[in-house]
């Protein structure tokens, strides 16, 4: 969705001679901030989420389930948000890297 809603803009980077290198330090890796945020987030959110749901179902299970979270399961869970995150970088470089020029001639003449 990134590279089609940004397609003109890339052929035109295209056209005006940026490598692809070039291309996707500006269109795609703007988002790096975003993955430590959303990672602690995530995690704070995770937990608290789950203690509720626990806590709020005491009376259909007839027991008290205590939310176990280690350091172990957030390292698990960083490690799986990173490499997806740098399996969808690979993935939308590969894309910019098969954008055609004629992309954003075509716009230019609609």
């Amino acid at each position: 969705m990134l590279i089609s809603e940004n397609a003109s803009s890339i052929s035109m980077l295209k056209v005006l001679g940026y490598e692809n290198r070039q291309i996707n330090r500006m269109v795609i890796n703007v988002y790096h901030f975003l993955v430590p945020v959303g990672l602690v987030i995530g995690s704070v959110l995770g937990v608290v989420l789950c203690k509720a749901n626990f806590e709020a179902s005491v009376s259909a299970y007839n027991t008290y389930i205590e939310t176990v979270y280690g350091s172990l399961g957030f390292v698990k869970y960083a490690v799986w948000v990173i490499v997806s995150y740098v399996i969808s970088l690979w993935l939308l470089g590969r894309k910019v890297r098969s954008m055609d020029m004629v992309e954003s001639l075509k716009d230019n003449r609609e």
